[in-house]
Protein backbone atom coordinates (compact mmCIF):
# COMPACT_ATOMS: atom_id res chain seq x y z
CA UNK A 1 0.00 0.00 0.00
CA UNK A 2 1.43 3.19 -0.88
CA UNK A 3 1.48 6.11 1.63
CA UNK A 4 -1.17 8.21 -0.28
CA UNK A 5 -3.71 4.80 -0.33
CA UNK A 6 -2.93 4.94 3.58
CA UNK A 7 -3.83 8.33 3.55
CA UNK A 8 -6.94 7.91 1.87
CA UNK A 9 -8.04 4.37 4.50
CA UNK A 10 -7.65 7.42 7.25
CA UNK A 11 -9.91 9.95 6.15
CA UNK A 12 -12.89 8.92 8.74
CA UNK A 13 -10.01 8.60 11.62
CA UNK A 14 -8.73 11.87 11.01
CA UNK A 15 -11.73 14.18 10.93
CA UNK A 16 -13.03 12.09 14.21
CA UNK A 17 -9.38 13.19 15.49
CA UNK A 18 -9.61 16.99 13.73
CA UNK A 19 -13.24 16.97 15.46
CA UNK A 20 -12.17 15.88 18.87
CA UNK A 21 -8.57 18.19 18.79
CA UNK A 22 -10.91 21.26 17.67
CA UNK A 23 -14.29 20.80 20.06
CA UNK A 24 -11.49 20.26 22.92
CA UNK A 25 -9.48 23.20 22.29
CA UNK A 26 -12.93 25.17 22.01
CA UNK A 27 -13.28 23.95 25.83
CA UNK A 28 -9.96 24.71 26.76
CA UNK A 29 -10.33 27.89 25.58
CA UNK A 30 -13.45 28.76 27.22
CA UNK A 31 -12.02 27.34 30.48
CA UNK A 32 -9.43 29.64 30.58
CA UNK A 33 -11.41 32.88 29.80
CA UNK A 34 -14.19 31.50 32.54
CA UNK A 35 -11.44 30.68 35.11
CA UNK A 36 -7.94 32.55 34.15
CA UNK A 37 -6.39 32.04 37.26
CA UNK A 38 -6.56 28.27 37.23
CA UNK A 39 -5.81 28.25 33.74
CA UNK A 40 -2.66 30.22 34.22
CA UNK A 41 -1.44 27.90 37.56
CA UNK A 42 -1.85 25.17 35.17
CA UNK A 43 0.07 26.36 32.11
CA UNK A 44 2.93 27.32 34.82
CA UNK A 45 2.53 23.63 35.79
CA UNK A 46 3.23 22.09 32.43
CA UNK A 47 5.84 25.22 31.34
CA UNK A 48 8.22 24.19 34.76
CA UNK A 49 8.67 20.47 32.75
CA UNK A 50 10.31 21.90 30.10
CA UNK A 51 12.29 24.42 32.33
CA UNK A 52 15.71 22.28 32.22
CA UNK A 53 15.36 22.67 27.79
CA UNK A 54 16.72 26.53 28.32
CA UNK A 55 19.78 25.35 29.28
CA UNK A 56 20.48 23.73 26.56
CA UNK A 57 22.03 24.68 22.59
CA UNK A 58 19.48 25.20 20.17
CA UNK A 59 20.69 21.92 18.42
CA UNK A 60 19.95 20.47 21.42
CA UNK A 61 16.62 21.97 21.90
CA UNK A 62 15.46 20.37 18.17
CA UNK A 63 16.71 16.66 19.15
CA UNK A 64 14.95 16.83 22.48
CA UNK A 65 11.78 18.37 21.02
CA UNK A 66 12.30 15.73 18.36
CA UNK A 67 12.56 12.73 20.51
CA UNK A 68 10.01 13.67 23.09
CA UNK A 69 6.94 14.68 20.21
CA UNK A 70 8.53 10.94 18.38
CA UNK A 71 7.80 9.44 21.72
CA UNK A 72 4.24 10.96 22.33
CA UNK A 73 3.05 10.21 18.83
CA UNK A 74 4.41 6.85 18.49
CA UNK A 75 2.42 6.16 21.93
CA UNK A 76 -0.49 7.52 20.55
CA UNK A 77 -0.39 5.28 17.69
CA UNK A 78 0.61 1.95 18.86
CA UNK A 79 -1.58 2.30 22.18
CA UNK A 80 -4.57 2.55 20.34
CA UNK A 81 -4.92 -0.93 19.74
CA UNK A 82 -6.16 -0.75 23.19
CA UNK A 83 -9.29 0.22 21.09
CA UNK A 84 -8.34 3.44 20.55
CA UNK A 85 -8.79 4.98 23.93
CA UNK A 86 -5.26 6.23 24.66
CA UNK A 87 -5.07 8.54 21.10
CA UNK A 88 -8.74 9.58 21.81
CA UNK A 89 -7.80 11.00 25.48
CA UNK A 90 -4.49 12.44 23.89
CA UNK A 91 -6.20 14.34 20.81
CA UNK A 92 -8.77 15.49 23.85
CA UNK A 93 -5.40 16.39 26.54
CA UNK A 94 -4.09 18.12 23.97
CA UNK A 95 -6.61 19.83 22.69
CA UNK A 96 -7.57 21.40 25.60
CA UNK A 97 -4.36 22.01 26.84
CA UNK A 98 -3.31 24.03 23.92
CA UNK A 99 -7.11 25.53 23.96
CA UNK A 100 -6.03 26.98 27.29
CA UNK A 101 -2.58 28.63 26.39
CA UNK A 102 -3.93 30.24 23.30
CA UNK A 103 -6.21 31.92 26.03
CA UNK A 104 -3.65 33.06 28.37
CA UNK A 105 -1.24 33.81 25.91
CA UNK A 106 -3.39 35.70 24.08
CA UNK A 107 -4.52 37.81 27.06
CA UNK A 108 -1.27 38.26 28.89
CA UNK A 109 0.42 39.57 25.17
CA UNK A 110 -1.88 40.04 22.52
CA UNK A 111 -2.12 37.89 18.98
CA UNK A 112 0.98 38.51 17.90
CA UNK A 113 2.67 36.30 20.04
CA UNK A 114 0.07 33.43 19.86
CA UNK A 115 0.43 33.70 16.17
CA UNK A 116 3.97 33.24 15.82
CA UNK A 117 4.51 31.12 19.03
CA UNK A 118 2.36 28.70 17.31
CA UNK A 119 1.93 28.47 13.64
CA UNK A 120 5.63 28.28 12.38
CA UNK A 121 6.43 24.82 13.96
CA UNK A 122 2.67 24.29 14.67
CA UNK A 123 2.20 23.74 10.36
CA UNK A 124 4.33 20.57 10.64
CA UNK A 125 3.39 19.20 13.90
CA UNK A 126 -0.19 19.35 14.65
CA UNK A 127 -0.97 17.55 11.25
CA UNK A 128 1.68 14.95 12.52
CA UNK A 129 -0.07 14.32 15.71
CA UNK A 130 -3.68 14.46 14.01
CA UNK A 131 -2.03 11.93 12.02
CA UNK A 132 -0.57 10.11 14.65
CA UNK A 133 -4.47 9.92 16.30
CA UNK A 134 -6.11 8.96 13.43
CA UNK A 135 -3.90 5.83 13.00
CA UNK A 136 -3.96 4.88 16.51
CA UNK A 137 -8.32 4.86 16.23
CA UNK A 138 -7.96 3.49 13.06
CA UNK A 139 -5.69 0.32 15.10
CA UNK A 140 -8.63 0.66 17.97
CA UNK A 141 -11.10 -0.31 15.26
CA UNK A 142 -9.59 -2.70 13.68
CA UNK A 143 -8.62 -4.62 17.32
CA UNK A 144 -12.47 -4.33 17.45
CA UNK A 145 -12.65 -5.91 14.35
CA UNK A 146 -10.75 -9.19 15.45
CA UNK A 147 -11.79 -9.38 18.70
CA UNK A 148 -15.53 -9.39 17.33
CA UNK A 149 -14.20 -11.57 14.68
CA UNK A 150 -15.35 -9.20 11.64
CA UNK A 151 -11.60 -10.21 9.98
CA UNK A 152 -9.15 -11.84 10.70
CA UNK A 153 -5.86 -11.07 12.87
CA UNK A 154 -3.59 -11.33 9.92
CA UNK A 155 -5.35 -7.99 8.79
CA UNK A 156 -4.36 -6.42 12.11
CA UNK A 157 -0.93 -7.56 11.89
CA UNK A 158 -1.02 -5.64 8.08
CA UNK A 159 -2.58 -2.58 9.54
CA UNK A 160 0.08 -1.96 11.73
CA UNK A 161 2.73 -2.85 9.78
CA UNK A 162 1.22 -0.37 7.17
CA UNK A 163 0.94 2.28 9.89
CA UNK A 164 4.37 2.31 11.04
CA UNK A 165 5.51 2.69 7.22
CA UNK A 166 3.54 5.37 7.24
CA UNK A 167 4.47 6.74 10.69
CA UNK A 168 8.30 6.42 9.75
CA UNK A 169 7.53 8.18 6.32
CA UNK A 170 5.57 10.67 6.81
CA UNK A 171 4.72 11.39 10.50
CA UNK A 172 8.25 11.62 11.25
CA UNK A 173 9.73 13.58 9.00
CA UNK A 174 6.82 15.88 9.93
CA UNK A 175 8.10 15.99 13.56
CA UNK A 176 11.92 16.56 12.34
CA UNK A 177 11.05 19.37 10.63
CA UNK A 178 8.68 20.80 13.28
CA UNK A 179 11.58 20.36 16.06
CA UNK A 180 14.20 22.23 13.81
CA UNK A 181 11.70 25.05 13.27
CA UNK A 182 10.53 25.53 17.03
CA UNK A 183 14.15 25.10 18.10
CA UNK A 184 15.60 27.33 15.59
CA UNK A 185 12.89 30.11 14.95
CA UNK A 186 10.12 29.75 17.62
CA UNK A 187 11.87 29.51 20.46
CA UNK A 188 14.14 32.50 19.73
CA UNK A 189 11.08 34.78 18.38
CA UNK A 190 9.54 34.14 21.46
CA UNK A 191 12.22 34.94 23.81
CA UNK A 192 11.29 38.98 24.10
CA UNK A 193 7.77 37.70 25.53
CA UNK A 194 9.48 34.91 27.97
CA UNK A 195 11.49 37.94 29.30
CA UNK A 196 8.03 40.16 30.20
Amino acid sequence: MTLFGYVRGLKFHIALSLIIFSLSGALGCFYATMRPENASTLIEIVSETFGPIMEMSTPQIALYIFFHNTLLCSAAALLGVALGIVPILFAASNGALLGMLAAVVEDKFGWTPLVIGILPHGVFEIPAMILSIAMGIKFGQETLNAALRRNVKKKLRVEIMSGLKFFAGVVVPLLAAAAVIEAFVTFPLMLPYTLK
